[in-house]
């Protein structure tokens, strides 16, 4: 089903009290697109829906893992219409010891994929300091330094053990905002 913008599409349910059936309907967007909500929303759902006939006997839960990796989560991989699913395991633990948050703390919360790539600003390492500065002028000008200056932090902070490279780009960048443009919101 399409819908017109601002619109998306409502799959047709039942009223358990009352058993009235509802049918399938575009209806309003009320929430700001891309918001944190929608995504946790939606993500759980296709999460739940994807593990879906696999057993739980299949999905691999082992309780302890050895020191110095934790135990990753069961997910189901789509490629080419194709579910694959990808056992519970334990992986190397790349967070820094001692660190992290009390449970059910936000942290940074979770980054928009697209939100700089849309300027040009993708594949960080491999592009010239020129052609990085030229797109983040461009984000500037509709985010402002100050929010600019944030998702460049967060960047810079979740992928500092993962991917060292990058992460250096992201600081230097975000060195380089607070240089040009100052730290002030729009």
């Amino acid at each position: 089903m399409t819908c017109p913008p601002g619109f998306h599409p409502r799959r047709g349910y039942t009223i358990k009290r009352t058993g009235t059936k509802v049918a399938a309907a575009c209806v309003r967007t009320t929430a700001k697109a891309g918001s944190h909500a929608n995504f946790v929303k939606s993500y759980r759902r296709l999460r739940t829906r994807r593990l879906q006939g696999f057993h739980r006997s299949q999905r691999g839960l082992s309780t302890t893992c050895k020191p110095g990796t934790i135990l990753r989560a069961p997910y189901v991989r789509v490629a080419a219409g194709r579910r694959t699913l990808v056992r519970a395991s334990c992986i190397k633990n790349v967070g820094n010891p001692g660190k992290g948050l009390p449970s059910g703390a936000p942290g940074i919360g979770p980054l928009q994929k697209g939100e700089l790539s849309r300027f040009g600003y993708d594949h960080v390492v491999n592009m010239t300091t020129d052609a990085r500065r030229l797109a983040l002028a461009a984000a500037v000008k509709e985010y402002g330094s100050l929010t600019l200056w944030r998702k460049l932090n967060a960047l810079f902070v979740y992928t500092r053990n993962t991917s060292p490279a990058s992460s250096a780009v992201f600081k230097a960048d975000r060195d380089w905002i607070r240089a040009t443009y100052g730290i002030k919101a729009v």
